[in-house]
């Protein structure tokens, strides 16, 4: 029962860090146009730029480019294959 719980809390986690990112998406309304990497035209980030996590400035942002990427990690932000991107920026 306990490995249950656990995993029903890891879930829940994973969910509102998700919840939370698209959040903070929707309501940033200004956009950095001087940042290369994250340009309105491209979407989220480049996925075929080379990025890494000094290249955020926070692990929301991180998490967004991870995300919009697709399940593999281009940019080999998820060091511990966690599901978190750039954990070190948080």
């Amino acid at each position: 029962m306990n490995l249950k719980k656990g995993l029903i809390i890891a879930i829940v986690v994973v969910v509102v860090i998700i919840i939370g990112s698209l959040v903070y998406f929707i309501l940033t309304t200004e956009k950095n146009t001087n940042d290369t990497n994250l340009t309105e035209s491209q979407g989220v980030c480049s996925c075929t730029e080379d990025l890494d996590c000094s290249d955020f400035t926070t692990q929301e942002e991180a998490q967004l480019c991870f995300e919009y990427c697709g399940p593999e990690d281009v940019h080999r932000l998820d060091a511990d294959k966690n599901g978190l991107a750039c954990e070190s920026l948080g």
